[in-house]
């Protein structure tokens, strides 16, 4: 019997390192996998980091006292697309110098489609200079870099007179910016190089308008509570239906100012506009001002555009005055109300009139007649001189 059982316990000896061994490797094993599970997500949330999604909507109800167009509003009972619209962005930082930017964007107005608003690649060399390509904001105006953002600014919407008298508001090519920084003030610099197209839909004659050879400048000084910006655009437009706007050479020039000392804001911008032919020079500007009180903001705007080559225009036909003719002025007043962060409800009257025997460049003004060895013309039909425009909108951005 001791026999027997000493040659169990030398035998369960000689077993231990064996079964010992084994149970070390299961552990190794699993401890293998959970760090091959942390590292996978690690890389998954790394990846994700990347990532930055925004976005911002405004819904928006209006009535018009007449049927003029005025902002696209007319006197059919209260519209609520006409000033909707909702966007998202979302960025993707491949590296510490390139990243991806894609913005999608529907609006009312456009029956809800879908539309890719921005989409570009951008490559920053170092502090001051960035260098971007593919879908871009054609850097017209103040406003242009949020242009549909109305949370960013205090009114309803940007100065139709200013803003709404060129159709496009992108361009497909390469922008650089470029930021020198002195001591308490930074000069930006933005020259742009591309093409655009307008659709018919989104034509105020109907037309599908190319933009060629797109280039110009944009520039921008900040200092302390004033920000000033003057820029300068060209551009060759291609209208194949329409002989007489077809390859016609085009020219931008805007100066703007903004002053905001965190209570008052003051803001304001010139622009002119050179087409060689039968398309309207023309000359606009608008001021606008508001008061910061707790939650409240009230504005008001003040606006004007003119057409100044209406001589040069004429139509061969007695007593038929061309719709390209255009004067107008405006006035908004409304209030700003910040209902919570990042959500505000303005209200909005507008008011315009002025038109000086134009069309006012209203949709409402604005007939067809077909001309002989010319083609359609768009003519002025005189049947509105004035309208208001009614308006609650509801900004958000996320």
């Amino acid at each position: 019997m001791k026999l027997k059982a000493l040659t169990v316990l030398i035998a369960a000896v000689l077993a231990a390192p064996s079964a010992f061994a084994e149970d070390d490797q299961a552990r190794i094993d699993k401890l293998e996998q959970k760090v091959a599970e942390l590292e996978s997500q690690g890389q998954v949330h790394s990846w994700l980091n990347r990532f930055n999604v925004n976005g911002f909507a405004t819904v928006g109800m209006g009535r018009a006292s007449n049927d003029a167009g005025y902002a696209d509003y007319d006197n059919d009972g209260f519209d609520f697309e006409n000033d909707s619209i909702l966007a998202v962005q979302t960025s993707y930082d491949v590296n510490d110098d390139i990243s991806a930017t894609l913005q999608l964007v529907t609006r009312g107005r456009q029956d809800w489609d879908l539309k890719a608003e921005w989409a570009f690649l951008s490559y920053q060399f170092d502090d001051a200079t960035t260098i971007r390509g593919g879908k871009l904001r054609l850097p017209l105006y103040m406003l242009s870099d949020y242009l549909e953002v109305g949370y960013a600014y205090p009114w309803a919407r940007p100065s139709e007179e200013v803003y709404g008298v060129i159709p496009v508001s992108t361009f497909t090519g390469f922008d650089v910016i470029h930021v020198i920084d002195f001591d308490e003030s930074a000069l930006t610099f933005q020259p742009i190089f591309g093409e655009s197209t307008v659709d018919a839909d989104d034509s105020r004659l109907g037309l599908e308008t190319n933009f060629k050879k797109v280039y110009g400048l944009a520039s921008t000084y900040d200092w302390d509570e004033l920000t000033l910006r003057a820029s300068y655009f060209h551009s060759e437009t291609d209208i194949d239906p329409v002989p007489w706007l077809d390859d016609k050479t085009g020219e931008f020039y805007g100066l703007g100012a903004r002053w905001d000392n965190g209570d008052w804001m003051v803001m304001g911008e010139f622009t002119r506009i050179e087409v060689d032919g039968q398309y309207p020079d023309t000359d606009s500007a608008y001021i606008g001002a508001t008061y910061r009180y707790n939650q409240f903001s009230p504005y008001v705007m003040i606006s004007w555009v003119e057409s100044k080559d209406d001589g040069e225009r004429t139509i061969p036909i007695p007593g038929v005055v061309s719709a390209l003719n255009v004067e107008r002025g405006t006035t908004s007043a409304g209030v700003r109300w910040d209902f919570m962060p990042n959500l505000a409800v303005k209200f909005d009257l507008t008011y315009t009139d002025d038109f000086d025997d134009t069309s006012g460049a209203l949709s409402g003004n604005i007939g067809t007649i077909d001309i002989p060895g010319v083609g359609p013309v768009p003519v002025n039909t005189g049947e509105y001189d004035e309208s208001f425009i009614y308006s609650v909108l509801i900004d958000v951005v996320f």
